[in-house]
């Protein structure tokens, strides 16, 4: 029996880590059942999103709402049984723009 190396014993653990892994999303695969799906309130709550819109940190603030956006999509635009009216506030470049866009959401 030929000794194992630290490439071949870090190998054995990955594959038995990622198989465990596959195994455990498996399980969570299935949906929740039509009677454990809570119906929408009717309630409308509101949302600030702070994000830059402007200034050097413009591709970040568009991945961010884009993402939010894309969440409440796949989601029907709610958050749990809440509809949501999402607001849009760029923090601008200073702290003092950010203050009063944080002003403005409130």
């Amino acid at each position: 029996m030929s000794q194992l190396d630290r490439r071949q014993l870090l190998r054995l653990f990955g594959g038995v880590a990622a198989a465990g892994a596959a195994g455990a999303l498996g399980a969570c695969a299935t949906g929740p059942s039509p009677e454990t799906v809570e119906q929408p309130s009717g309630r409308t709550i509101k949302i600030g999103l702070l994000a830059p819109a402007t200034g050097p940190y413009l591709a970040v603030g568009a991945d961010i709402t884009q993402g939010f956006r894309l969440y409440l999509a796949a989601n029907g635009n709610r958050l749990g049984r809440h509809d949501v009216d999402l607001l849009l506030e760029d923090e601008g470049g200073t702290v003092g723009s950010a203050q009063a866009a944080v002003d403005s959401l409130i």
